[in-house]
């Protein structure tokens, strides 16, 4: 039974052959190495940007933190500061009751 599948190799390996060396094929690995220039391109490009940006604003801040002034941050007047001697919501304090013990589910 072995054998008579072996007989079918020659049809499997031509055609796998003649659709490698089809012209479009070239052309589908032409688009992906374009895609990988593009994109190492573009990493390029980002790292000319980024990198004299990340510069300046490290030297910027040693020169702001050496001045001595620092800055406030700005507070809301409008919303009270959270302390611990504020009242718990009602819907918290359900989540710190204990459950119910066994002989008080049953009745």
């Amino acid at each position: 039974m072995v054998r008579y599948w072996y007989s079918f190799t020659p049809l499997v390996v031509i055609p796998t052959v003649i659709l490698l060396a089809l012209p479009w094929l070239g052309v589908i690995a032409l688009m992906l190495v374009a895609l990988v220039a593009l994109a190492a391109l573009g990493a390029l490009a980002w790292g000319i940007i980024v990198v004299p940006r990340m510069l300046v604003r490290s030297v910027g801040r040693r020169l702001h933190s050496r001045s001595g002034t620092r800055r406030q941050p700005a507070r809301s007047a409008a919303r009270a500061p959270v302390g611990p001697a504020q009242s718990m919501p009602a819907g918290a304090a359900v989540l710190l009751v204990s459950p119910p013990s066994e002989s008080e589910r049953l009745t």
